[in-house]
């Protein structure tokens, strides 16, 4: 199977926690209490917000190069 590397943006809220949002896949925002906690919900929702793109026939699209600031978050 292929392998992606999505660049995602981790912003740190209020509460402490670790917001996730990914570039090219809008729909895929999650969160977790901490770094590797969000990792983890980030690599379930983007394996998420993919799936539902294959279930709906959406386009897929190629993972952008990562931008200062961003770390990527594979798909398997």
């Amino acid at each position: 199977m292929d392998q992606s590397a999505y660049p995602g943006q981790f912003t740190p809220d209020e509460g402490g926690s670790l917001m996730v949002r990914f570039r090219d896949l809008p729909e895929a925002i999650t969160s977790g209490r901490n770094l590797a906690d969000a990792t983890e919900q980030a690599a379930d929702r983007l394996q998420e917000a993919l799936a539902g793109r294959l279930v709906r026939r959406d386009a897929i699209p190629g993972p952008s190069k990562p931008r200062l600031g961003s770390c990527c978050v594979l798909r398997r």
